[in-house]
């Protein structure tokens, strides 16, 4: 049972992306390609600072202990949507997400 409430997920993860994707280059013609990426980080910081004060059961002080190295997943994640928020209103939706997924089978 758990093994296709993960699949699940994992299916509406892939569709956020591809929904992100679309939102974003759109908001990102609109306003700049940084601007674009910097409002969609801010409301999802916003978000995920919900989410850990109410639903959170970590220990969010602990981040000062991990490895260095494993907190550049911020930093790819900039990387990512700043690429798609320029490229998507360029080559669209699903030229930008398989190219994405070109890497994968590469």
């Amino acid at each position: 049972m758990y093994m296709f409430i993960y699949l699940l997920l994992a299916i509406i993860g892939g569709t956020l992306i591809g929904t992100q994707a679309g939102i974003n280059g759109v908001l990102g013609k609109r306003i700049g390609v940084i601007e674009g990426s910097f409002v969609s980080f801010f409301i999802g910081t916003i978000i995920l600072l919900l989410l850990a004060i109410f639903l959170g059961k970590g220990d969010l002080l602990k981040v000062t202990t991990v490895p260095k190295w494993q907190l550049i997943g911020g930093a790819l994640g900039v990387g990512y949507v700043t690429i798609m928020v320029a490229v998507v209103p360029k080559i669209g939706v699903a030229s930008a997400i398989t190219a994405e997924m070109l890497d994968s089978y590469l």
